[in-house]
């Protein structure tokens, strides 16, 4: 479409939008520039009005432009013929055009010529083989669309690859169709890979409006030819309740906290007797997937991790730490005191009992620094991806070691000192 003002002189097109020239004192127009404009399809037409409040003649030459633009930002080459009521018809192209006319009262008709309006849709692209390995023939097809009014000739098609372009085609569109086009490329492998299709790249062809010249070509993810063995292990991590222990699956061992650990736990007793075990991704993120199979072939998501996480024994964890990824089991989670104890800590007089002709017992409640000394064991299993991908083959053993039927020991309570 074609928007047409009537605006005073030095109106000007930006990347940005007009900048349109005010009109004479007692000028006004219906077609702008205090409006909006006039918008015009393709073949359209229009009449604006330009009135004279003054009492004196004005002449437009050298006081007025018709002024049109062309999609938003202006940018393009837009093509108007322009009359005045009493003078013959001219010509305008991109720049402004005067409305020759000395009458107070002047009609001014444009007509938009049209242009290719081309866009590219994401889920018109498709590709094969949908799991390639580095060094396969990827074949690439997308459909290229002309929605405006002109046919576009010669327009160029590349495909760009992590930002690079690696291969042009140059395809001719009818105005109103569209062109298929196809690439093939030997696929590489990269942990971050982006692959996308852009049409005119180089913004040779006059467009219309602001459609989407760039599509990505989604879910395509390539595999290393000779992918590294997953490694897998077992760990016990040992923690005491309210501290912090760090685990590194280069090492496969545990480490201190706040360092280069790839997670961190940090369990807790609460006064309601639950045992909660926190796990934190420093350097990434952690996503539960929820109770899975400790068998199969799994793709780690890519997105939507976070920081922290809570363990439940049973579920399977992804891991992200410095775009590298591993996937997490939690066998079992075990105290060595009974949770449940903090029921009956959380229910004692904060008062200590006196007995008669004795001093009070100044040393701290036994029960509550039982509690807080107790050592919470998280079997895990993982598998670990040193070169970055996400895929996994993977098989955990089930369960956990074998415990006592709550997961915890009871306290040892010392018996009562004899009277005397």
């Amino acid at each position: 479409p074609v928007t047409v003002f009537i605006t005073g002189l030095s109106s000007l097109l930006t990347g940005s939008g007009p900048i349109l020239g005010p009109l004479p004192t007692g000028i006004a127009s219906t077609c702008g520039p205090n409006t909006s404009g006039i918008t015009l399809t393709p073949g359209g037409s229009t009449n604006c009005t330009v009135t004279n409040s003054t009492a004196t003649a004005f002449n437009s030459t050298g006081n007025l432009e018709v002024f049109g633009t062309f999609g938003p930002g202006g940018a393009g080459y837009v093509l108007l013929r322009v009359c005045g009521s009493v003078s013959s018809c001219s010509a305008a192209g991109a720049r402004p055009a005067s409305a020759n006319s000395g009458l107070a009262r002047s009609q001014v008709d444009a007509k938009g010529s049209g242009l290719p309006a081309l866009t590219i849709s994401t889920s018109a692209i498709q590709f094969s083989p949908l799991l390639p390995k580095e060094g396969d023939r990827v074949r690439i097809q997308a459909r290229v669309e002309n929605r405006g009014g002109s046919d576009a000739k010669n327009v160029a098609v590349a495909l760009v690859v992590n930002q690079q372009t690696l291969a042009t085609q140059n395809v001719d569109i009818s105005a109103g169709s569209s062109q298929g086009v196809e690439f093939e490329w030997q696929a590489v492998y990269a942990p971050r890979l982006s692959v996308a299709i852009s049409v005119d790249p180089e913004g040779r062809v006059p467009q219309a409006g602001n459609l989407l010249r760039v599509a990505a070509v989604r879910n395509l993810s390539v595999e290393p030819a000779f992918p590294s063995a997953v490694r897998q292990g077992r760990s016990l991590m040992v923690v005491r309740s309210g501290d912090c222990g760090g685990f590194r699956f280069v090492n496969a061992g545990q480490s201190f906290c706040g360092g280069s650990a790839d997670f961190e736990l940090s369990p807790s007793i609460t006064a309601g007797g639950q045992l909660l075990v926190q796990v934190l991704s420093p350097n990434g993120g952690i996503i539960d997937l929820g109770p899975q199979s400790i068998t199969g072939v799994l793709a780690a998501p890519e997105v939507g991790y976070q920081s922290r996480a809570m363990l439940e024994s049973g579920h399977l964890y992804a891991v992200e730490n410095n775009q590298k990824y591993a996937l997490l089991y939690v066998g079992k989670i075990q105290s060595d005191v009974d949770p449940r104890l903090a029921r009956l800590a959380g229910g004692a007089s904060p008062a200590p009992r006196i007995s008669p002709n004795s001093l009070p017992n100044l040393k701290a409640d036994p029960l509550g620094t039982l509690l807080d000394h107790a050592r919470i064991t998280v079997d895990l299993q993982w598998a670990y991806q040193e070169n970055g991908s996400r895929s996994f083959q993977y098989g955990f053993a089930p369960g956990g070691p074998k415990s006592g039927a709550n997961g915890s020991r009871q306290p040892r309570i010392s018996a009562a000192p004899a009277q005397q």
